[in-house]
């Protein structure tokens, strides 16, 4: 049963149409913005009665996850879970290399280098960037297939996770890329 339920997300995946309204997502605290299509809300991670901390030991962190998707008729169906887009916001030095902590970050966490994401084939635009393909388990055990983004702002490290189980990853790829190629700094 659980493998045609799998099997039935990832076919109304493929169809899905991505052209329905955009949600234009700001986190302040990063100077970032990028667009979410239908079918994502913010799920907390935290306690949201005190203001969080971006010292490096309590990091902003913020999460999306993908509630629905909308088949070929129009009507909302369940995404499964994990499917998800983390964003994490440290201070760091003013001088700090994005590409040096990036790697230093990747290797403590233990995730491998698939591929990099890159401004020419990727359409990554954020100033002072890199991006990763790479996989990781949950929590809860599950093999996740993720985007990792790195990123530096006004003093701030940005970590941008755009994941979901390695079976779904393939029908959510066409969707993380375009969240990628929306990813801008405020001015």
């Amino acid at each position: 049963m659980k493998r045609i339920l799998v099997g039935l997300l990832l076919l109304l995946s493929l169809f899905a149409n991505f052209t329905y309204a955009q949600e234009k997502v700001k986190v302040g605290e990063a100077g970032l913005t990028f667009d979410l299509p239908q079918g994502w809300e913010e799920t907390p991670i935290r306690d949201n009665r005190r203001p969080p901390s971006m010292e490096r030991t309590d990091p902003l962190i913020l999460r999306w996850k993908q509630t629905y998707i909308v088949d070929p008729a129009g009507r909302k169906v369940s995404s499964g879970p994990n499917v998800t887009v983390n964003v994490t916001v440290f201070y760091v030095a003013a001088d700090t290399n994005v590409v040096i902590a990036s790697g230093s970050l990747m290797q403590r966490q233990g995730w491998p280098f698939f591929s990099f994401r890159t401004s020419d084939r990727d359409a990554l635009k954020l100033p002072k960037s890199v991006g990763y393909l790479t996989e990781f388990s949950s929590r809860e055990g599950i093999r996740l297939k993720a985007f990792v983004i790195h990123a530096i702002n006004k003093g701030c490290f940005v970590e941008i996770n755009l994941s979901a189980p390695q079976d779904i990853f393939p029908t959510k790829e066409k969707e993380f890329r375009s969240i990628i190629q929306s990813l801008s700094f405020l001015k």
